[in-house]
């Protein structure tokens, strides 16, 4: 058995790179934000933007004759403004753009994983926003958590 965590942080990256919103690449980073870019919305109100890929939930679920796994990760898509101004329209925009990409002609998620393992299923469990304001910042995130049967 492996690791498998990695594997699908990278095969999500691969997957949904490039995200391409307002003439701008939005970055996709594992786990932690290094930076965003900033979008050009047409007023002085400025949004930030930045996709995380990261909280990977891995399960057993083998029988005698092979490794299986059950594995669960989050996309987080984030738009962020000054304090009192913004809406959540871009990150759900970029949210679908990014489902456009992982599923393109179905429910079923389509990636690929490095050697040894393949996911022969995947979809989309959830999506909610999380939504939070502080003393500087509004921010909008798109959560999409996703599932993958797996096997080595």
């Amino acid at each position: 058995m492996i690791e498998v965590s990695h594997l699908l942080r990278k095969a999500y990256i691969a997957t949904l790179s490039p995200i391409n919103y307002l003439g701008k690449v939005i970055p996709i980073y594992d786990t932690f934000e290094k930076e965003a870019v900033t979008l050009p919305i047409g007023n002085s109100t400025q949004c930030f933007a930045y996709i995380l890929i990261h909280d990977i939930t891995v399960n057993d679920d083998s029988a005698k004759c092979g490794v299986n796994q059950n594995a669960s990760i989050q996309v987080q898509v984030v738009t962020k403004f000054n304090a009192n101004t913004g809406e959540s329209l871009h990150s759900e925009i970029i949210g679908s753009l990014c489902l456009q990409k992982l599923a393109p002609n179905s429910q079923i998620v389509k990636i690929t994983l490095d050697e040894p393992a393949y996911s022969w299923f995947g979809r989309m469990e959830s999506n909610r926003p999380i939504n939070s304001e502080t003393a500087t910042n509004r921010i909008f995130t798109k959560n999409y958590i996703f599932s993958h049967k797996i096997n080595q």
